[in-house]
């Protein structure tokens, strides 16, 4: 039970921190009820799943490597390496690359393939082609660039995880004085 329960935490933080937080302050109550609430959620999305496998031991583990492939090969190096890198493209391209290898694996053709190809080359194009398209210099590369400006550490203002209402409109403030 280590392994699952630490992925539904990480998992409902995320969607508290980096969602649920970034559209308006929330107290340290309501972060541990969104939380919460989160971890309930994920619980429930992952036991039919459970208690219904999609595939054996090695099938699951390469699926789930496929799709952290696909955020990890083009939006973790774009974000504060490459200017033209924003938050628009490394979300369409992570979306398409969910739903690639969705339709690849029920179509059977991983028979020939294995995903993780097509799922790659098909985020990476997306996540281009629309960083091109969109403005670049997204939120991930300003905290990068403030790190060398005001000093904050090595990955910039803003990094710190947010406790409160207050914590969140310093953060906030520090991030407008550093663009």
């Amino acid at each position: 039970m280590s392994s699952p329960d630490s992925v539904l935490l990480v998992a409902a933080s995320v969607v508290t921190r980096d969602i649920r937080m970034e559209l308006a302050p929330v107290t340290d109550a309501g972060a541990v009820a969104w939380t919460r609430g989160g971890i309930i959620a994920f619980a429930a999305l992952a036991v039919p799943i459970a208690l219904n496998p999609p595939g054996d031991i090695v099938e699951i583990p390469l699926f789930s490597g496929s799709l952290r492939a696909v955020y990890f090969a083009s939006a973790v190096p774009s974000g504060p390496h490459w200017r033209r890198g924003s938050t628009t493209a490394a979300l369409a391209g992570g979306a398409v690359g969910i739903t690639v290898p969705l339709v690849w694996l029920a179509s059977d053709w991983q028979v020939r393939l294995h995903e993780v190809f097509p799922v790659l080359a098909a985020s990476a194009l997306v996540h281009v082609t629309l960083a091109f398209v969109t403005a670049g210099g997204g939120f991930a590369r300003r905290r990068f660039l403030c790190a060398g400006r005001c000093g904050h550490g090595t990955f910039g203002c803003g990094t710190g995880a947010v406790k409160s209402a207050e914590g969140w409109r310093e953060d906030q403030a520090h991030q407008r004085a550093c663009e």
